[in-house]
């Protein structure tokens, strides 16, 4: 930061001296970024979401979907969820 304060100092578009420069974590940059993303396909991300939803607001449905993809042979551990806003790659 005291580098880029440096560097930063003599830039016509400098503000207040660089006495409020603040940068934000890379993981934060990144979710925003990817949430932006996300707002480009958000009729089928809301689709998706929708399907879980339904999927997970019965225990028989959840199961037929279970047995769907034993029968389609996909093999994963993990179970449907959705998204948490603060974590781009829940959704």
């Amino acid at each position: 930061m005291s580098y880029l304060k440096n560097v930063m100092k003599d830039w016509p578009t400098n503000i207040l001296s660089n006495e409020h420069l603040h940068v934000r974590c890379c993981a934060h940059i990144v979710n925003l970024i990817v949430c932006d993303g996300l707002k480009e396909m958000n009729v089928s991300v809301v689709k998706i979401q929708n399907a879980i939803r339904f999927v997970r607001s019965s225990p028989s449905r959840l199961l037929a979907f279970k047995k769907c993809a034993e029968k389609l042979h996909i093999e994963c551990k993990k179970s449907l969820c959705l998204e948490v806003a603060t974590r781009g790659n829940s959704t």
